[in-house]
């Protein structure tokens, strides 16, 4: 692995435009007129794809994970952009791909993410950069696409996370880089978008995980790759970026979850693509990076979520596009990487 600053917004880049809510909420008539327009032409501006592009567990994108109750799920577009669901009881094998209703499309990846007894998927209008969610409660089927509320578009996957009774969305501005995030209470509406603080920014999605009563986001550098993080206490500021030690580099989105008190991030490898993590315990510094066993690679982010006592980390294959995944019980090493059905 190689080296991340999350650079300063310095004056001779002011001409970029933000993901800017205030400019937004005053066109917000024109906003929603054409909002509404996409919506009845395009269909959630997610315009409708052609059938069945999951077989053989085949995607273009990185693959979204997260846990409810005793289960996993994964999520991921297919080679269609529509976008599929799969899900494996603690211990067993996962079943079947199924589309996601409401016949929603992206070109990127989606993000998932849990909260009390529902699981929140999110996802990138291909024509309008909108981001839009969908949930459903444990073991129901999922609902309807909505657009999240603001106005806010982005030019690349969403990230979300939940902590204590709120979930958390993070997203890049798609003309100044800058990282924007909000949230919501459980069946509440989400709020506005917010800056991130400390002018960070990133030229690939953000990647966001708790541990703990904290929130942790993590971001690749535009100008160097290297990897920064940032933490907030439930209901806190978030804090200035930090870089990770080591001094890896990425060019894609790192991915985290936490396990027991420790939080884990994995990233890409920019020369060799393998997949390197470090973890840390709450509180402590993050350790060395360590190449993850099995020689598996992957040209786009990873994913990782945790279930009972074991984390799961899942990739796409560089040549077959096929999608794979590997899992540790904590503080125990990984096993082999083993293809999805």
């Amino acid at each position: 692995m190689d080296s991340i600053i999350m650079k300063k917004l310095s004056s001779n880049i002011s001409h970029l435009k933000a993901l800017d809510v205030k400019r937004l909420l005053r066109r917000r008539p024109v906003i929603a007129f054409i909002g509404a327009l996409i919506f009845t032409l395009l269909h959630l501006g997610i315009p409708q794809g052609v059938q069945g592009e999951m077989a053989n567990s085949r995607t273009a994108s990185a693959v979204a994970t997260a846990s409810l109750g005793n289960r996993i799920y994964a999520f991921a577009r297919g080679l269609d952009n529509r976008i599929y669901h799969t899900s494996a009881a603690d211990g067993q094998p996962f079943g079947a791909w199924a589309e996601m209703p409401g016949g929603g499309t992206t070109d990127v990846a989606p993000s998932a993410a849990s909260l009390g007894n529902r699981i929140y998927v999110f996802a990138k209008g291909i024509n309008d950069k909108r981001i839009y969610h969908t949930s459903a409660a444990d073991g129901q089927p999922f609902g309807a696409w909505v657009e999240m509320p603001g106005g806010g578009t982005t030019d690349v996957a969403p990230s979300a996370a939940s902590l204590g009774n709120r979930i958390y969305v993070f997203a890049k501005g798609i003309n100044d880089n800058r990282i924007y995030h909000t949230s919501a209470a459980d069946g509440q509406p989400f709020g506005a978008w917010v800056e991130m603080p400390g002018s960070g920014t990133t030229d690939v999605a953000p990647s966001a995980a708790s541990l703990g009563n904290r929130i942790y986001v993590f971001a690749k550098g535009i100008d160097d790759n290297r990897i920064y993080h940032t933490s907030a206490a439930d209901g806190q500021p978030f804090g200035a970026w930090v870089e990770m030690p080591g001094g890896a580099k990425t060019d894609v989105a790192p991915s985290a979850a936490s396990l027991g008190n420790r939080i884990y991030v994995f990233a890409k490898g920019i020369n060799d693509n393998r997949i390197y993590h470090t973890s840390a315990a709450d509180g402590q510094p993050f350790g060395a990076w360590v190449e993850m066993p099995g020689g598996g690679t992957t040209d786009v982010a990873p994913s990782a979520a945790s279930l009972g006592n074991r984390i799961y980390v899942f990739a796409k294959g560089i040549d077959d596009k096929r999608i794979y995944h590997t899992s540790a019980a904590d503080g125990q090493p990984f096993g082999q990487w083993s293809l999805m059905r």
